[in-house]
């Protein structure tokens, strides 16, 4: 028994270890496939280094900018979740992912989670809403 959970351990490492790597294969996917957005298929526009973490650029510049990428919108929240397990500790990060699933706009479709996955990105926004608010009064969702 104890070795199977070694494996898994190291099968968990392994996992850890590839999220940045699955990150940027699906960003280059996109990027040689030079797709344009507004034209034919619904695409979403990405930051690829989070404006949280210093990435420049803004999403109408996505002709031009090498920081934005066209992502597909099932790309575009794989990648958001990929950056809460590469950055775990980031707050805007997991916010991002948070609005994804919960916050609607116009201009993006929602992404639609199972009740497990839903159940993580919420307990992961909690967690980090009370570090950064705590011993100050929290603002009402």
């Amino acid at each position: 028994m104890a070795s199977r959970d070694h494996d898994l351990e190291s099968l968990s490492f392994f996992f850890i270890m590839n999220y940045q790597k699955i990150y940027d294969q699906i960003v280059n996917r996109a990027k040689k496939q030079n797709r344009i957005y507004g034209k034919g298929r619904y695409y979403e526009r990405h930051h690829i280094l989070p404006k949280c973490m210093g990435g420049k650029g803004r999403v109408d510049q996505w002709k031009t900018h090498p920081n934005i990428v066209i992502l597909t919108a099932r790309e575009h929240f794989i990648c958001h979740l990929l950056l809460c397990k590469i950055y775990p500790e980031n707050a805007k990060l997991t916010f991002a992912l948070w609005a994804m699933v919960n916050m609607g706009t116009s201009s993006q479709e929602r992404v639609r989670v199972n009740s497990t996955l839903y159940e993580e990105i919420k307990q992961k926004h909690s967690k980090l809403k009370s570090k950064l608010y705590k011993g100050r009064k929290q603002p009402k969702e």
